[in-house]
């Protein structure tokens, strides 16, 4: 558990921050990209990365996400309808009052349709060591990926499964899953993508 740590290390006291180019027409407004979350990916941590972030756009690594598999050696990926809102920002207030963001934590909250298939997957889900044990990356709908060379850190993880009554009251587990950065994780083009922008390996 702790703080993940992605591709851009802020610089350390005076230093100057040198920001990377954008596009040349600042008025070029792009069509914006679906935020949904969609996906999420649990790696045993210590296991292979199913995503290859040291290329770009990155890229899938064959072999490495069986949903099948129940020894720890593969990753998982479970289909989700969740969101991200704002993050929590850390602030450490300096001389002269000045305002520094020193960690952002953010909650996932995430719903999965209950099944046969996935209920006792859902309930060892709720095991306590699992945070310490398993990092995640997401994808959305709009075919994004993110995550980075050591996904990221779990920092706390809860499963709900909750019984609402009435005609439209169906069993759908809630989620939640809590994690800490300085800078957001690393995005790309999901290389899983098929259609609806989730698939597997």
């Amino acid at each position: 558990m702790g703080l993940s740590i992605f591709d851009i290390a802020c610089t350390n006291d005076c230093d100057e921050v040198l920001l990377p180019a954008l596009p040349e027409d600042p008025f070029c407004v792009p069509a914006p990209v679906l935020s949904e979350v969609n996906s999420i990916i649990l790696t045993r941590v210590g296991g292979t990365n199913p995503i290859d972030w040291t290329v770009s756009p990155a890229e899938a690594v064959a072999d490495t996400i069986d949903n099948t598999n129940d020894d720890n050696t593969k990753s998982r990926q479970l289909v989700v309808s969740g969101e991200i809102p704002d993050h929590e920002p850390a602030v450490y207030i300096g001389p002269n009052f000045q305002e520094s963001v020193v960690r952002r934590t953010e909650t996932a909250s995430l719903s999965i349709p209950v099944s046969d298939d996935n209920y006792d997957f859902l309930r060892n889900l709720q095991c306590s060591k699992v945070p310490g044990q398993w990092y995640f990356q997401y994808t959305t709908y709009g075919g994004k990926i993110f995550g980075g060379e050591n996904g990221i850190t779990i920092n706390a993880l809860d499963v709900f499964l909750p019984k609402t009554r009435g005609l439209d009251g169906y069993e759908i587990a809630r989620m939640t899953i809590k994690f800490e950065y300085v800078v957001a994780p690393q995005r790309s083009d999901n290389p899983l993508a098929t259609t609806g922008g989730v698939g597997g390996v």
